[in-house]
């Protein structure tokens, strides 16, 4: 092997999909290139994820992202600029995996991307490894957990027959347990330990759109309003705005158990947005509006505000 630097990176604190898809696709590389590959998780992993990594035997360390050093780059799990460094070397992307709506495209202009409207972003890297013939049973157990945990496990309306095929090639060959796959949803919860603050600062994305730069924290729980003190959100949301220096702040949380959705506001302003994008009115208290469906920021957020 060589001696170049070539990273697979992911956004800030990534979710299972994006940790994932940035280990998997590293180790991929790494074996069918004859190159090193590092993956990079920026910020900090969530609970879930430390199962997952934990259950499939993959001990991972943390590699720094250092865009100079950088000879080549893989983006997986977005491909919005607000959601990676200050700093980065887009001219250096050579391949963007992702499957989110409203990215900034333009800027990869030397990389192929493969976005697609599907569930999970493991879907795609795990159709790689197949492709390529590597069955690594951790890689490919990992990759079947991001895709139940980003579908919540086939729920979400983002899910596709490709995130159901894919999953049923890795089952194939290594079987997750339900009582696995349950134990890695309820690992969900453990953020709320941190405090209501610092859980919806886990999931936060910022988002350029048409209509306006806009954040969304969002959390998927089973059971969530016996988790959280729902009243407390728009005060948080509106000292994260503050903090982020966004004009437009809001809450999607997504309850497991009813298999419904509340999104709340931080403030009027963002209320009549969401009421815009959700055509219906949103009480100015911020409090917000229950669904009877599980809403998702790449199905029901974004392609809205692109609009």
């Amino acid at each position: 092997m060589n001696n170049t630097r070539n990273y697979v990176i992911s956004y800030r604190n990534p979710d299972t999909d994006g940790a994932a898809c940035s280990i998997a696709l590293a180790e991929l590389l790494t074996v069918s290139e004859n190159q090193r590959y590092d993956p990079v998780l920026l910020g900090n992993i969530n609970e879930e994820t430390a199962f997952v990594l934990n259950y499939a035997g993959i001990d991972f360390a943390p590699v720094p992202f250092c865009a100079e050093d950088a000879s080549s780059v893989v983006v997986v799990d977005t491909h919005h600029r607000s959601q990676l460094p200050e700093d980065f070397p887009f001219h250096k992307v050579r391949l963007v995996v992702d499957h989110h709506s409203g990215g900034d495209d333009h800027l990869f202009e030397n990389a192929f991307v493969d976005n697609r409207p599907i569930g999970a972003a493991a879907s795609i890297v795990a159709e790689m490894y197949f492709d390529r013939g590597c069955l690594k049973k951790n890689m490919l157990t990992m990759l079947g957990f991001a895709i139940l945990s980003n579908t919540l496990n086939f729920s979400a309306p983002s899910t596709s027959d490709f995130d159901a095929k894919m999953f049923q090639k890795i089952t194939d060959l290594y079987p997750l347990p339900d009582k696995s796959v349950a134990a890695m949803f309820a690992k969900r919860a453990a953020v709320l330990q941190q405090g209501l603050h610092a859980a919806l600062l886990s999931d936060f994305k910022k988002f350029e759109t048409k209509r306006a730069d806009v954040g969304i924290s969002q959390l998927e729980i089973y059971d969530l309003q016996a988790h959280i003190a729902i009243h407390e959100i728009p005060s948080i949301l509106r000292q994260i705005a503050e903090e982020q220096g966004l004009k437009y702040c809001m809450f999607n949380g997504v309850d497991l158990k009813t298999k419904t959705s509340i999104v709340i506001c931080a403030d009027p302003q963002t209320a009549a947005l969401a009421g815009e994008i959700f055509h219906m009115d949103f009480p100015e208290s911020g409090y917000g509006h229950t669904f009877d469906r599980i809403l998702l920021r790449k199905t029901d957020f974004i392609p809205a505000l692109n609009r």
